[in-house]
């Protein structure tokens, strides 16, 4: 079962018409979702109106939803492409979750979106140009987990834009254009339309590619420094749930902090160090943010001979000493001081 956003595009019109052809041979269910995010009045209504005409055509029921994302993104405080985003993954696992609740298994169903080589491409650079680490080369994931056992998956990440447009125009398929992609007011439009070609004209016509290699290399590497750093993880940290310890690498939701207990880091390479203390932000509910200069500031907090030495990250997120832990936690009124936590 493929939930598929499907905005109308060139993408996902492309990938809609590929699962199409495969679906039976490959046994496929196909549930296209369409997103108006009421961004661009009247081009909104046309492009759900031409989505869910397509999907007539095939004899495939679309489910069309309708967020009013310019709102959300100023009543959330959120950039628009944000608010777009976080409104078409809650539409996605919404139905992932009416098919779930028919009985399909969650490993039968997975969210398919249509990122493409050139979006990957644009990301990586985007992120260099940022001051990302090396898991940020990694670029966009072919497949990641969703929610409740739901995949994520992307395939199209190896297809460039103009094969996906050559397809479409073989195939007559009229996808519709976004004619915002074509502004140069945001900084993802400008490296796609400016940059990438200048690059490919100066320097390297495959730049497209080679970044990409880059980002798959990028990924082999994360992925094994990130198991390292999972086995220690699990071995010395310490949950503390409402005033209960557990230990031995629980995986549960953890209702105030994270400790993990320092002397096993004194001899750690700062790679898996790191990851360990990422991983501890991330299990306490801190999942993006997390900057190398707080990684940094962690580590003083580690090397403080201070036994009750704390710093503050973001968003109502601390690190603190408590002898020999170090605790991650996210600062609540409810909470309160117990049995050594800082």
């Amino acid at each position: 079962h493929i939930v598929l956003g499907l905005s109308g595009g060139p993408d996902s019109v492309c990938l809609f018409s590929v699962l199409c052809l495969l679906a039976e041979e490959m046994n496929l269910t196909i549930h296209p979702v369409h997103i108006n995010h009421k961004f661009r009045p009247g081009e909104a209504e046309a492009d759900q109106a031409y989505v869910e005409e397509l999907c007539r055509s095939r004899g495939i029921r679309c489910r069309s939803f309708v967020y009013d994302c310019p709102a959300i993104a100023r009543q959330h405080k959120l950039s628009p492409e944000e608010a777009g985003r976080n409104a078409r993954y809650e539409a996605f696992f919404k139905v992932a979750e009416e098919i779930r609740s028919t009985g399909v298994p969650a490993d039968k169903i997975a969210v398919a979106v249509a990122h493409n080589a050139n979006d990957q491409c644009e990301t990586i650079l985007f992120r260099i140009m940022r001051g990302t680490g090396t898991d940020g080369l990694s670029g966009i994931a072919y497949k990641r987990p969703g929610k409740a056992g739901t995949a994520v998956i992307r395939p199209l990440l190896d297809v460039t834009r103009e094969e996906i447009e050559k397809y479409c125009d073989e195939q007559k398929l009229n996808p519709r254009i976004d004619h915002t992609n074509s502004s140069t007011d945001y900084t993802r439009n400008r490296i796609r339309l400016e940059l990438i070609p200048y690059m490919a004209e100066k320097f390297n016509e495959n730049i497209v590619e080679t970044v990409n290699r880059l980002g798959k290399i990028a990924a082999e590497d994360r992925d094994y420094i990130h198991g390292e750093a999972r086995k220690i993880f699990d071995k010395i940290r310490q949950t503390t749930q409402d005033g209960e310890n557990t230990q031995d690498g629980e995986n549960a939701q953890y209702g105030h902090d994270i400790s993990i207990f320092t002397p096993p880091l004194e001899n750690l390479h700062p790679a898996i160090r790191f990851r360990v203390y990422n991983m501890a932000l991330d299990d306490i509910g801190m999942k993006g943010n997390i900057t190398r200069t707080q990684m940094e500031a962690v580590e003083r907090i580690r090397l403080s001979h201070s036994p009750s030495a704390s710093v503050e990250l973001t968003d109502g997120f601390e690190v603190c000493r408590a002898y020999d832990r170090l605790v991650f936690r996210r600062k609540s009124e409810e909470w309160k001081p117990e049995k050594g936590n800082c």
